[in-house]
């Protein structure tokens, strides 16, 4: 192909791809990460999506990690009166008791299941589920 054949898109030097290349990667992200979020939170209730987003929140001031591991765990040891001190985050009164509210009003705590990423399950099967984590941590 002559270089008169090359169409006008295609840059013609290695800066230019590059910067082109770096261009197209932001504007897929910007577009992407919407749909892969709202695509994880799907299964989520307005409420049970209000509390996912502020453990992750959370997750990512303490973290920068949209959910880092053993998160739920954490939060709750938090809300329940242990070391408010998240990473760099010093969690605030205001987030607990949002937090609590929340957890109230849905009757559920939110986890991150492997499968099906974040995930609401009933407050009786997640004390369940942390007091096996709790006697795991102990042995």
């Amino acid at each position: 192909m002559a270089v008169s054949q090359i169409p006008p898109y295609l840059p013609l030097n290695v800066s230019e791809f590059a910067s082109s290349v770096i261009t197209l990667v932001r504007l897929a992200t910007q577009h992407i990460e919407p749909l892969i979020k709202s695509n994880m939170l799907r299964d989520l209730n307005k409420d049970e999506l209000k509390l996912a987003e502020l453990m992750i929140r959370i997750s990512e001031e303490g973290y920068s990690a949209g959910w880092i591991k053993a998160l739920e765990f954490d939060l709750w040891e938090i809300i329940n009166g242990g070391n408010r001190r998240y990473g760099t985050y010093e969690v605030t009164q205001n987030d607990i008791d949002e937090i609590n509210s929340l957890t109230q009003k849905c009757g559920c705590w939110i986890i991150f299941d492997d499968a099906n990423d974040e995930t609401a399950i009933d407050l009786k099967t997640w004390e369940k589920v942390y007091a096996d984590h709790a006697k795991e941590i102990k042995s």
